[in-house]
């Protein structure tokens, strides 16, 4: 495709992008909901849920896990693209919110501001206190925050499996080698390949879905290896350290209904 076919495409995407985001018309004079830089660190609240996200990654219920960069940015950028005509926006203090259906389960602070949100029949409502406006919104627009919001974590067990240089797994240790996987003992053995790229597939498929309060250690164990390569490549999941830091071991353990990735 030339460079002029490529840039009608970025621009029939950003266009269609544009009416699938926020289809309704807005005035010139349309104010957006966050008019600053994405900030370095924010804490976002949904229900009982707390996420602290910060530079070092985010710290989601007692556990500080890799951020997942695209849904952090996401949501500065949904806030930040979404305009409001004036004729939509409202003066509200604090204490007025609840007459709006906005009781504060759901909240977004950075910087001395915070923003909260609510969804009702007849559309959405969000408050930033820096100026204390309320703007009247489409119901899409407060699910979008919802939906971006419930995980800022990666779930990415397993994030570059094509930097794993070293794999551990029924008393057996793998090496990469440029023939293949080989028995790290007895190099003179055919290679493991199949067996070990299986593995890392697997792995690399597994996605941390919610956080257990059950205590781990007492479910039976299916499974585990011992992972080692780059840092990139492995991530800080509910893995438990070896002495190397780019060591992880990974252990597949069943409550009864679905497995548990500890």
């Amino acid at each position: 495709m030339s460079r002029i076919g490529y840039a009608l495409l970025i621009l029939l995407l950003a266009v269609g992008g544009a009416y699938v985001f926020w289809p309704q018309p807005v005035g010139r004079d349309a104010v957006a909901i966050f008019d600053g830089p994405p900030p370095p660190a924010f804490t976002v609240r949904i229900g009982q849920l707390e996420q602290v996200v910060s530079a070092e990654g985010v710290v989601v219920a007692g556990w500080r896990r890799p951020v997942d960069v695209d849904r952090a940015m996401g949501l500065w950028r949904l806030l930040g693209e979404a305009r409001v005509d004036k004729d939509h926006i409202t003066s509200a203090a604090a204490g007025e919110l609840a007459s709006y259906g906005i009781d504060g389960s759901r909240a977004i602070s950075a910087g001395g501001v915070t923003i909260r949100w609510a969804s009702a029949a007849d559309g959405g409502s969000v408050w930033e206190s820096g100026r204390g406006r309320l703007f009247r919104v489409p119901v899409q627009l407060t699910k979008q925050i919802d939906a971006v919001v419930q995980r800022l974590d990666s779930t990415v067990i397993l994030e570059a499996p094509e930097e794993i240089t070293r794999v551990s797994t029924g008393g057996t240790t793998f090496t990469r080698t440029a023939a293949g996987w080989a028995d790290e003992a007895h190099p003179e053995r055919p290679t493991a390949t199949v067996r070990v790229e299986r593995i890392l597939q697997l792995m690399e498929r597994v996605r941390l879905d919610t956080f257990a309060a059950a205590v781990t250690d007492q479910l039976p164990l299916v499974a585990a290896c011992v992972v080692a390569g780059s840092a990139r490549a492995i991530t800080d999941a509910l893995a438990a350290a070896s002495a190397a830091p780019s060591e992880r071991r990974v252990e597949i353990r069943r409550d009864g209904v679905e497995g548990s990735i500890t």
